[in-house]
């Protein structure tokens, strides 16, 4: 989960946090992400981080460990999604 002050606005699943938030996920965007077969929601979520960091807002990352399979992830996932309904997850909202 990703807060700024203190407001949930995205939640997400992976199965490593640091390849998922470091140079290989969200940590770096590369032009190819932007095109057809590429990876938007990195672009997309980079962009939102950098906007609310140079408004000076306070961003968090919030995760928890889960002992069990992708499909259970990706249910927890979406369970945040719909409850919290965070405004920089476009799928799985409601």
């Amino acid at each position: 989960m990703l807060t700024v002050d203190q407001f949930p606005v995205y939640a997400g699943e992976c199965d490593h946090v640091g390849q998922r938030w470091g140079p290989r996920g969200y940590g770096n965007v590369s032009p190819r992400n932007g095109f057809k077969g590429g990876q938007p929601t990195n672009c997309r979520i980079n962009a939102a981080i950098l906007k609310a960091a140079k408004a000076g807002n306070q961003i968090d990352l919030w995760f928890t460990r889960f002992c069990s399979t992708r499909a259970d992830r990706r249910a927890a996932e979406a369970r945040l999604v719909r409850c919290l309904n965070p405004a920089w997850n476009k799928a799985k909202r409601t």
